[in-house]
């Protein structure tokens, strides 16, 4: 069943999740996703898990940017508020991008977000081969 008649329908709300929005490619790629993207039908909000970053400066205006400050590591209290966030935010779809910004999945899943997608763009320095046990059993989850 669709909306009435007339209704207006609210935009989809995306929230992408990064590291940081410093100078990097999938920095540069998601800028160049959303700004692609920016419309009526479209509402996108940027968390980095660590820092802001030049990065910001190219999205367009209106779209709302937190920073959570994410100590290295597994950060427990950057995910309790991340999960704090997606709970206020209340987004349709969760879009986190390469290891440093996983921890959006379980805390997406907490906040019980309907769709939650990650994608690794390339490998990271540390493994670059995408070797490490640990990383591929928590992806495969």
């Amino acid at each position: 069943m669709g909306a009435p008649v007339g209704a207006a329908m609210k935009p989809l709300h995306v929230v992408h999740v990064l590291d940081s929005l410093q100078v990097g490619g999938t920095e540069n790629g998601a800028a160049n996703l959303i700004r692609a993207l920016d419309g009526d039908d479209l509402r996108h909000t940027v968390v980095a898990m660590t820092i802001s970053g030049p990065v910001a400066d190219r999205l367009p205006r209106g779209v709302a940017v937190h920073c959570l400050g994410k100590r290295p590591g597994w950060d427990l209290r950057t995910v309790a508020r991340l999960v704090a966030l997606l709970r206020r935010l209340r987004p349709d779809v969760v879009h986190s991008r390469n290891w440093g910004a996983f921890d959006a999945v379980p805390a997406a899943r907490l906040a019980r977000v309907p769709v939650v997608i990650h994608g690794e763009h390339g490998r990271e320095a540390s493994d670059p081969g995408g070797l490490n046990a640990r990383r591929n059993r928590l992806r495969r989850a």
